[in-house]
């Protein structure tokens, strides 16, 4: 039950946007960690160019190379019913899940913090400076890693 990361990748930033991508980057046991690509549902029709265009990923790529949504959400069910993860954005990351989860019925495990509660209150302005200054690639594993190296940073000064 470490400090985990999760990032979460989507078809766009709209209400009816689905995750494309989700990772979860664990900051004390690295092995741990993992990403996702997730074929969208066929429910799941909202696609946004220009957000294909910050991420790089295409609807046909992950429709013909991601993983099936429902096993997606079971293994995302088990990670979160057991954990706390923390993101950076994670009203953002709830709406996603929650797409995700609500697709199959499934409850949204409330689990999902804001890094600052990682983070001394000493520490918040200069996280916050470093984070924004972090050219992240916008691809889920990259960006929960960049994250947890800086939540590392300042939780071990």
């Amino acid at each position: 039950m470490g400090r985990k990361i999760i990032d979460i990748e989507a078809s766009g930033l709209q209400q009816d946007s689905y995750p494309i991508e989700i990772a979860v980057y664990d900051i004390d046991d690295e092995s741990q960690s993992f990403v996702h690509l997730i074929k969208p549902h066929e429910s799941w029709t909202h696609w946004c160019y220009d957000a294909q265009g910050v991420h790089g990923l295409s609807r046909k790529y992950i429709e013909e190379d991601g993983e099936d949504a429902y096993e997606v959400c079971q293994h995302l069910k088990q990670v979160l019913s057991t954990n706390n993860v923390y993101s950076d954005a994670p009203s953002y990351e709830m709406m996603w899940l929650r797409k995700l989860f609500w697709t199959f019925d499934e409850v949204v495990p409330d689990t999902v913090l804001s890094v600052m509660h990682l983070i001394e209150w000493k520490h918040h302005q200069d996280f916050n400076n470093e984070l924004s200054n972090l050219k992240v690639p916008h691809r889920a594993l990259p960006d929960a890693v960049m994250i947890g190296q800086c939540v590392k940073k300042y939780t071990e000064e």
